[in-house]
């Protein structure tokens, strides 16, 4: 039951950074270091959440839920962060919103089999559910705002920066945000690399990387921000992806769960701009179901029949902990601030 929904793990600029220069030396002069320092805003937590049968928020470095929350009626499947401090869920039940600090519920929204979930730059959030539309709720996820049409049917969506991508049968569609709120327009259609995208993520240069199940092991195609044709392609080292991270360096990581299941799967590791695996990740793989990295280049790997989360540094070349401490069917997980 729980296996059949599909996450999308949109892990990309998750470590974000600001650089800015005064002269030569960087430094603020002695008459603008007040200011300056009034101006510096602190470094934003980040935390790690994952959902399933039990929602849970771990403090990064941490193996203990901060806070949990049970699952009602269905188990927690995508999930998404909004520009409010507020954690979206999707799952059979339809859209929840939760405090992102404290995971105390905020409200619930309708929809029913929400397989993916994200938002836009204004707190509005797009869900699908393989069906032939995207809904479209304002920020408190009261209603349905307007749906987009789709010619086949969407079961993933991601947004990055302004722009809205969604699968739609054979084909990815990329729309940009209007001027009116929770409103988008059709900017182009990707037909070359598409064959069947299961997962979405964002380097952080803009790149677009799309996760293929052909039915022949599957493919990864990369797109540069504005480019309709695929400057990239992967299928060294991928076998039924299910899930994509990058880290701010350009590492791509992959989840591959191959038929027939249950395998253990691996996750394969890619330099940026490269096409072979660096390394396949195999020790304390589990059947993995999502991606997700954090500001410190650090991955975690959610295992689905393992029912716990492995946390990997260098490039996952190093197994730094285990998570299994608030988890129950662990199908989806998140890192953000």
């Amino acid at each position: 039951m729980y296996r059949s929904l599909t996450v999308l793990a949109i892990i990309a600029g998750m470590a974000s950074g600001c650089s800015g220069n005064s002269g030569n030396s960087g430094l603020p002069s002695p008459a603008n270091a007040v200011t300056a320092e009034k101006n510096q805003l602190p470094p934003r937590a980040e935390f790690l959440y994952v959902g399933g049968a039990v929602l849970s928020q771990y403090a990064i470095g941490g193996s203990k839920p901060l806070h949990s929350a049970p699952a009602t009626s269905s188990p927690f499947g995508a999930l998404a962060l909004d520009a409010h401090d507020r954690l979206v869920t999707g799952g059979v039940s339809g859209v929840s919103l939760f405090d992102a600090k404290s995971l105390a519920q905020i409200a619930t929204g309708p929809g029913t089999y929400v397989q993916s979930v994200t938002t836009d730059p204004r707190g509005y959030i797009y869900d699908a559910d393989c069906g032939g539309a995207i809904e479209v709720l304002p920020p408190d996820a009261k209603s349905v705002l307007r749906t987009i049409k789709v010619y086949w049917s969407t079961c993933v969506v991601g947004f990055d920066r302004d722009r809205l991508y969604a699968n739609d049968g054979p084909v990815l569609r990329v729309y940009e945000l209007e001027k009116r709120p929770g409103q988008v327009r059709l900017l182009r259609t990707i037909h070359k690399g598409i064959t069947g995208a299961v997962a979405l993520a964002f380097g952080p240069s803009g790149d677009l990387y799309v996760a293929n199940a052909n039915g022949q092991g599957g493919l990864i195609s990369v797109y540069a921000r504005n480019a309709s044709s695929p400057e990239l392609t992967i299928t060294d080292g991928v076998d039924g992806p299910q899930a994509l991270a990058v880290d701010s360096r350009g590492t791509l990581y992959v989840a591959n769960d191959p038929p027939p299941a249950p395998r253990k799967g691996w996750v394969s590791v890619y330099a940026a701009g490269s096409s072979t695996p660096l390394r396949r990740i195999k020790q304390g793989i589990d059947t993995p179901y999502a991606l997700a990295t954090d500001s410190s280049n650090d991955l975690y790997v959610l295992n689905f029949y393992g029912e716990d989360v492995k946390v990997y540094g260098d490039q996952g070349a190093t197994q730094i902990m285990t998570i299994r401490d608030g988890l129950k069917f662990p199908i989806s997980l998140i890192v953000g601030s």
